[in-house]
């Protein structure tokens, strides 16, 4: 097994775990795959996506192997991976009720 498969690998049992974590407070998360903002090129990696009325947040791994989600946009919160509650509990804080703002247009 190469390191990308074994970084997947990994990458894809904690994010079960937080889904489990997620699951233990009746917040349903998909897996999914995701461009992150440090990623090169077109690669993706596997993701959780959260329901609308948490703002379709989207929780990841980080290479350190940290949890992290965007709690506004364009910042990035890391939560250490031994504690998924607390993920959880960062989460619905900084995404609970508070929906981002459309994107904006642009002048015509």
């Amino acid at each position: 097994m190469n390191n990308t498969q074994q970084h997947t690998t990994t990458v894809r049992k904690a994010l079960s775990i937080a889904a489990e974590a997620f699951a233990a407070r009746s917040l349903v998360m998909r897996h999914d795959w995701y461009r992150f903002p440090w990623t090169l090129g077109p690669e993706i990696e596997p993701c959780l996506i959260g329901p609308a009325y948490l703002g379709n947040v989207v929780v990841g791994v980080t290479e350190a192997g940290m949890y992290t989600f965007e709690s506004q946009p364009g910042v990035w919160e890391d939560v250490h991976p031994h504690y998924p509650d607390f993920l959880v509990d960062a989460v619905i804080e900084a995404r609970a009720g508070k929906p981002f703002p459309l994107p904006r247009r642009g002048n015509r």
